[in-house]
């Protein structure tokens, strides 16, 4: 996973990684280019669940669907992660995908849980993200099952602080005392699959995290925090230690074929002093659902998580296109086709159409709208050189809009007037525009959190 990434961006020994870097393995996909050359760059990084070399008795063999339930042979998609690396600023935001997430799976007509793409191949997994989250995949970089748990070991372990014993006998994961705990590769790993993390209680029970996998997410975003700390204070001078990390990571890591020595160098330059607040960890709010078919899924909405995705997209947050905007259209003039020939000219330049009827005796052109999307309103009525009229809606959806055409109408601008120049008119609500970005939601678990390791109180240390 991001561990990978990071014993290759502690490396200072620059000549050495560039001849070991050449032996990677390559994953031939279709991958977008960067808006700008050495900017900013969306990294998809898979935790495979590779059964190859496992014994059958290993901890971990037992744990794919996190309940001991025995599964064929091949690659599951146990960790997805989206990581923005902007060089220029050295900072690194990260968002988790759960693996039971509910999304369309590209190139097919049916919806599935994200996992089941990567199940279907790398590039089907990188279409999914691509297009569903609209955001770029710029790079693809996959760990197996097992390379997590020997790059652990390579850093030496690293510490976790447990306000009270923790167990998860599927996985094997076990913390049998509170305080610092040192997690080596096996326990590392264990930690970072559990989705069966439970808690023991004052009254010596454990009590198993009711969030399951988004509970494991946090947890996983702690561990690779804590990794990362470990690995940019290793002393990879040292030629031995540094062997056995690459030697690791060139057995285990799989890299897009576009990711070149250079990269890997120049990264490490950026890097090799990255500190906890240079990696920013986000989460999508989702809610627990149910399939057609009786699965347990989680859904999120891509319209209201915005302010997330867009950092991921290389958008100001909060940023409204006009793509993000549906647009249905009514005729009230009763003009033939009229509302056919306005719909089409939205359409072209980018709003989403929602289809067209009638709308008898319009006596003003107006634009109905949820209470909550004046600004898809705003932008809509930016698009027009007629004066309009903004009317909420409660019937209506988020950023989905009713256009009703009057009298008054003209015609639709290719490009929208400013906003500062808006000069439609209302008979409800004046028009306003927020231009306060909307607050990025970050996760940085705390020890109010029973079931998240959190930071060691005052006077006790956790380093090593």
């Amino acid at each position: 996973m991001l561990l990978s990434v990071l014993c290759l961006l502690a490396a200072t020994a620059v000549g050495y990684v560039y001849w070991k870097s050449g032996s990677f393995a390559r994953a031939h996909v279709t991958l977008d280019d960067p808006v700008i050359s050495d900017g900013p760059s969306n990294y998809l990084i898979i935790g495979s669940d590779s059964r190859e070399g496992i014994s059958k008795n290993d901890p971990g063999a037992g744990a794919f669907l996190g309940d001991g339930t025995e599964v064929p042979a091949g690659k599951r998609s146990d960790t997805i992660l989206l990581l923005r690396i902007d060089p220029s600023v050295r900072r690194i935001d990260m968002i988790s995908f759960p693996r039971d997430l509910w999304v369309p799976i590209a190139g097919t007509n049916h919806n599935g849980k994200i996992n089941t793409a990567y199940g279907e191949g790398r590039q089907r997994l990188i279409d999914t993200v691509r297009q569903y989250f609209d955001v770029p995949v710029n790079h693809y970089i996959e760990v197996d099952f097992k390379g997590f748990e020997r790059l652990v070991n390579a850093l030496g372990g690293v510490n976790m602080y447990f306000s009270a014993p923790v167990r998860d006998t599927f996985t094997g994961l076990t913390v049998s005392a509170p305080g610092c705990a040192h997690l080596d590769g096996t326990q590392a790993l264990a930690f970072a699959r559990s989705r069966h993390y439970s808690v023991r209680q004052r009254s010596g029970f454990y009590r198993e995290d009711p969030t399951s996998d988004l509970g494991r997410i946090k947890r996983q975003q702690t561990l690779i925090r804590q990794a990362a700390h470990k690995a940019v204070q290793t002393d990879i001078t040292d030629l031995l230690v540094l062997n056995r990390l690459l030697d690791v990571a060139v057995e285990s890591v799989t890299i897009d074929a576009k990711i070149t020595r250079s990269d890997l160098i120049g990264l490490a330059k950026k890097f090799k002093d990255t500190v906890d607040s240079d990696i920013v960890t986000h989460s999508l709010p989702v809610t627990i659902g149910m399939s057609a078919d009786g699965q347990s899924i989680l859904r999120t909405d891509v319209r209201q998580d915005r302010s997330v995705l867009d950092l991921f997209r290389g958008r100001p947050a909060g940023e409204l296109l006009e793509s993000d905007v549906s647009v249905r259209v009514l005729n009230g003039t009763g003009v033939p086709q009229q509302a056919t020939e306005v719909q089409a000219a939205l359409s072209a330049v980018g709003f989403t159409a929602a289809g067209v009827g009638d709308a008898h005796g319009a006596a003003v052109t107006t634009i109905r709208y949820a209470p909550a999307s004046a600004a898809a309103a705003d932008l809509l009525a930016r698009h027009l050189t007629s004066p309009v009229t903004l009317s909420p809606d409660t019937s209506l959806a988020p950023d989905e809009l009713v256009l009703t055409t009057g009298p008054d109408f003209t015609t639709v601008r290719q490009n929208a007037r400013p906003a500062t120049a808006t000069t439609t008119t209302s008979s409800t609500v004046p028009v306003t525009t927020s231009t306060t970005a909307p607050v990025i939601t970050t996760t940085t678990p705390t020890t109010l959190d029973p079931y998240q390791p959190g930071v060691a109180p005052a006077g006790e240390s956790c380093e090593g």
